[in-house]
């Protein structure tokens, strides 16, 4: 979930986890990854590696992944886009 201009990140939509039948150890897990994706002071790429090397790796985690690594613009997404022009 986010809030804010510009919108940050600040908490793992977990009901929507729970509604789609995401097991409670992967969202234990994904909670786990959004704190070092979010919650650390590391970029991209470190909080990527550190979520491989610290957490178990579940199917819902390397879709979060997979994910992050092709995004293009960064985990902001299109919001930076306004800040260009």
């Amino acid at each position: 979930l986010a809030d804010g201009v510009p919108a940050r990140v600040i908490e793992l939509n977990v009901i929507g986890l729970r509604r789609s039948g995401v097991p409670p150890a992967a969202r234990a897990t994904l909670r786990q990854a959004y704190k070092i994706l979010y919650r650390s002071d590391l970029n991209l790429s470190q909080a990527i590696a550190r979520i491989e090397d610290e957490l178990e790796m579940t199917e819902e985690l390397q879709y979060l992944i997979d994910f992050m690594r092709g995004t293009q613009r960064g985990y902001a997404g299109r919001g930076n886009d306004r800040r260009r022009e």
